[in-house]
């Protein structure tokens, strides 16, 4: 653990969102010194999703930032990515070095690894109070609070209030392929995946269905799915349990074990979006990071892994800087580069996507793992 060094601002940096960003950032920044707060609508996080893929430099990212927990004890290892058709006949059989925690344990234990009151529940942002620099110079929440701060750091998310405040005209890319995602405790069966995350596709494209042991006994499984064909969204979650059956009863174990295992009314149809990364990243001294500067597919496992490397990135950045303009200038330096970074990964991301939709014999050969590297 470093040593905290002493405060060189008068007001704390305020983090919108606790989620993965968030959360992280807090950490980094309290490592050195930094006063921090972080505001959140509503911090529940086992209605936020289900589990993530986190490849190496995000988890190395994890023990920098939280170097008290033993990640291993909390998650699971992904060591290899067995891609199958619907019949079992072997695509692709890959190593990887990755992870896979559920999402409401990785919170909750970055969470607990901060100062209490750190993060401040049920504290909706309503206005930015700039000063006559331009600088923002205090957050209002919903119920009138008034909070200062020195420096504002969006993190709020895929449909970012922030983001939306600095630039309104930008709006989220509409995807075709959607995924039903759902998590439970399922011993036996994360045992027999193991450190293997498994997917199988089906030969005419547009419909896949993976599964991976997060750790705990807990397996997540997801269901991606081509919207032009397989509209479900507004299905009842019975009849979104059919659908889905009538799909996959006669795909390979444990496929029909986990649709009979799965309590629907707690999956989570996701409409997949990402945002070509055509803005700034920083605007004065407000910074986007996370899913708020760069959501992206699904397909390339990059969003909590993107959001964990903009915080032990920025994190020195910020606790370094002396003053309110090297603050800005090394944020503006960092925002340039995360936004050269994704946009290859949304590229890249958006290639995958276009591969998945097409049948298996039309796809190139040695494309079916579906990470950006």
């Amino acid at each position: 653990m470093r040593k905290a060094k002493a405060p060189k601002f008068k007001a704390p940096i305020v983090i919108i969102g606790g989620g993965v960003a968030g959360l992280a950032l807090a950490s980094g920044l309290i490592q050195r010194g930094v006063e921090v707060k972080i505001l959140d609508r509503g911090w529940l996080p086992w209605q936020m999703g289900m589990g993530f893929i986190v490849l190496r430099t995000g988890l190395d990212a994890l023990h920098e930032l939280f170097p008290r927990v033993r990640w291993g004890d909390v998650g699971a290892p992904v060591l290899r990515a067995k891609i199958m058709d619907s019949s079992s006949e072997l695509l692709s059989d890959t190593t990887l070095d990755a992870y896979a925690i559920g999402r409401g344990t990785l919170l909750n234990t970055m969470l607990d690894q901060l100062p209490p009151g750190t993060l401040i529940d049920h504290a909706g942002v309503s206005e930015f109070l700039r000063g006559a620099d331009g600088r923002v110079r205090a957050v209002i929440c919903d119920d009138g609070r008034v909070i200062p701060c020195s420096m504002v750091i969006g993190a709020d998310g895929l449909r970012s209030a922030t983001r939306e405040f600095l630039y309104p005209d930008v709006q989220l890319e509409d995807v075709r392929v959607r995924e039903v995602v759902s998590i439970f405790d399922a011993p036996h069966v994360a045992e027999i995946l193991g450190t293997t995350f498994i997917k199988h596709y089906d030969p005419d494209g547009g419909f896949g269905v993976g599964m991976l042991n997060v750790g705990g006994g807990q397996v997540v499984w997801f269901v991606q799915h081509d919207a032009d064909r397989y509209d479900w969204a507004g299905l009842s979650p019975g009849m979104l349990r059919w659908a889905i059956w009538e799909k996959v009863s006669r795909w390979p174990a444990p496929i029909p074990a986990l649709w009979a295992m799965t309590k629907f009314t707690k999956s989570h149809l996701w409409f997949t979006r990402d945002l070509y990364p055509d803005f700034d990243y920083v605007q004065n001294n407000i910074v986007l990071i996370g899913d708020a500067a760069h959501p992206v597919l699904s397909f390339t496992s990059h969003g909590a892994t993107g959001a964990l490397e903009d915080a032990v990135l920025l994190a020195p950045l910020l606790a370094d800087a002396k003053d309110d303009e090297e603050r800005a200038s090394s944020a503006a330096a960092f925002g340039m580069v995360r936004r050269d970074m994704f946009e290859r990964i949304v590229v890249e991301g958006r290639e995958i996507l276009e591969r998945f939709l097409l049948p298996l014999h039309k796809q190139p050969k040695g494309v079916m793992l579906p990470l950006v590297k």
